[in-house]
């Protein structure tokens, strides 16, 4: 659909790539555009922060949706999503999953552990290769409560040291288009998946200097 990266070919600010999925799944999915936007944040603690944007339409209200991550240690819910942590070599990081849409009342979360990681809705299935960490992680699972034939799923995935604070996050809904500013950086998106075609007005939060980030204009 749209592919960018910059302004800086030798160090871009940020990196863009929406594609339309609807290929690669069944005739259950009718449409399927997924967009990832990473942010070079510029920041020692919060290098860096991944925006995904999914917009998938179903052949019927009742096929159920599920957005997925994977990892090896296990995870731990907070009211936005998840924390996902890995100490190694002495190190540490973690991954802050903050979904926003939909929001955390209009959505189930499952944490799927053990034997539980490697089954699908109650098949289980071996690991190739059992004696991998691979084979011992853990899912987590998200899945919009209300049961329609379109959904959409923003998450913001931000990865920092361990104990960096959360960068602030907010997020404006236009007719039109989502405007995320995740500290000081704010990415306009398409909320249907489709490319932007008419005039828009976005609001930048007052405060300080601000990078701002149109993606998807026609």
């Amino acid at each position: 659909v749209s592919a960018d990266f910059g302004p800086s070919r030798q160090r871009p600010f940020y990196s863009l790539f929406s594609v339309d999925l609807t290929s690669a799944y069944s005739g259950k999915i009718q449409n399927y555009v997924r967009t990832f936007c990473f942010l070079n944040l510029d920041n020692t603690t919060t290098p860096g922060a991944l925006v995904i944007l999914d917009h998938m339409t179903a052949a019927r209200p009742g096929i159920k949706k599920f957005w997925q991550v994977n990892t090896l240690t296990p995870p731990e819910a907070t009211a936005e999503g998840v924390l996902l942590r890995n100490r190694d070599f002495g190190l540490d990081g973690q991954v802050s999953l903050r979904m926003l849409r939909p929001k955390p009342a209009d959505r189930a979360v499952q944490i799927l552990s053990g034997k539980e990681a490697y089954s699908v809705f109650g098949q289980f299935f071996t690991p190739p290769k059992p004696e991998r960490p691979e084979a011992n992680g853990h899912r987590v699972m998200f899945s919009p409560l209300r049961e329609q034939a379109s959904d959409v799923f923003l998450t913001v995935m931000s990865m920092s040291d361990e104990q960096a604070p959360e960068l602030p996050l907010h997020l404006a809904e236009l007719p039109e288009a989502f405007a995320l500013t995740l500290a000081d950086r704010m990415v306009v998106m398409s909320r249907t998946g489709s490319l932007l075609e008419q005039p828009l007005q976005v609001d930048v939060i007052a405060g300080g200097a601000c990078q701002l980030l149109l993606t998807g204009l026609s």
